[in-house]
C-alpha cells in the first residue's frame, strides 16, 4: 500500500488499489518493453519441474515467504508465470 500510496495510486479500497497498482507496474514495462513472462525469456517449459524442485529446497526462499509452498504449488506459479497469468485477476497483460 506504502508504493502505491508513494506512487500516485489510488483505488475504492485497499484491494482495489493494489489491483491498480500492480495494473500500473505492468502497463510500465509494456511501454518500456521488458518481458513480462518467463517464455518472453526463452524459459523453457520442461525446465519448470526442476526450478520448482529446486526452489522448494531454498530456505532463504521458503522462509520469506508467508507460506511454505510445496513443490507443486511452486510449479503451479511458474506454470503461471510462463504465460503471464497472475492470481490478482484484476491485471490484465
Amino acid at each position: 500500500m506504502k508504493l502505491a500510496e508513494l506512487a500516485g495510486i489510488k483505488g475504492s479500497d485497499n484491494q482495489d488499489t493494489i489491483s491498480n497498482f500492480i495494473q500500473a507496474i505492468v502497463d510500465l514495462q509494456k511501454k518500456i518493453e521488458l518481458p513480462t513472462t518467463l517464455k518472453e525469456v526463452n524459459v523453457p517449459i520442461d525446465l519448470l519441474s526442476e526450478l520448482a524442485n529446486s526452489s522448494e529446497g531454498m530456505e532463504r526462499l521458503q522462509s520469506n515467504s508467508p507460506k511454505r509452498l510445496t513443490q507443486e504449488e511452486i510449479l503451479a506459479v511458474f506454470k503461471r508465470a510462463m504465460n503471464g497469468e497472475f492470481v490478482n485477476k484484476g491485471v490484465t497483460l
